[in-house]
């Protein structure tokens, strides 16, 4: 009897050892074609935080930081922010277009201001192994003044918007080092390139 039950141990051993083998064949293949070719922890929860620049072509230009969490899906939250906030108490505003010609210290040397602003919340989808897709939504305010006589400070309507702040571009993870590039438009008209750099967690 002892001997036929160490046959039997003998005998459904090697074939547990197998299928045991077969499990982990198959799911290291399953966190492969999961993970575009990669493994299965590039997937795991990582929080990251970049440091931001934007310039848009009117010109104006930001700072901030980002922060936020990347599995195969992701948040983040970004803050941005300018130098100057003249637009927040002008003495007025025009449009170049229908008044110039009242405001003649346009033709000068004035001194202009830019105010930019801008708050965001977003997602972040894998779309490539070291890729992600990155979308925002949030409140901007971008917003150009010139300073006029005594000190006083008038709104460019034309280039001024105060609003929905949309951004969509890319997130590349390299190691720990992590990369952005973003389009971002104020009120779906004010463009801007946001740039950034940073590292995960």
């Amino acid at each position: 009897m002892k001997r036929f039950l160490i046959i039997v141990l003998l005998f459904i051993l090697p074939l547990a050892c197998s299928a045991q083998n077969n499990k982990h064949k198959y799911s290291s293949q399953f966190y492969d074609c999961a993970d575009f070719g990669g493994n299965p922890t590039s997937y795991d929860k990582e929080t990251f935080i970049i440091a931001n620049f934007a310039y848009g072509a009117k010109p104006s230009m930001s700072f901030g930081l980002t922060f936020g969490m990347m599995h195969r899906f992701g948040w983040f939250v970004s803050v941005m922010t300018g130098t100057e906030f003249h637009s927040f108490n002008t003495d007025g505003e025009f449009d170049r277009d229908e008044t110039t010609s009242t405001m003649p210290f346009l033709y000068g040397d004035s001194k202009y201001s830019n105010t930019r602003l801008s708050l965001m919340v977003g997602g972040l989808m894998k779309i490539a192994k070291p890729l992600a897709l990155k979308l925002g939504v949030g409140y901007g305010v971008n917003e150009l003044c010139y300073e006029g006589p005594e000190n006083t400070w008038f709104l460019d309507k034309k280039y001024s918007k105060r609003g929905l702040d949309v951004s969509l571009g890319l997130q590349c993870d390299i190691k720990k080092l992590v990369l952005s590039a973003e389009a971002v438009a104020t009120d779906f008209d004010m463009l801007e390139g946001k740039f950034g750099i940073g590292f995960r967690f």
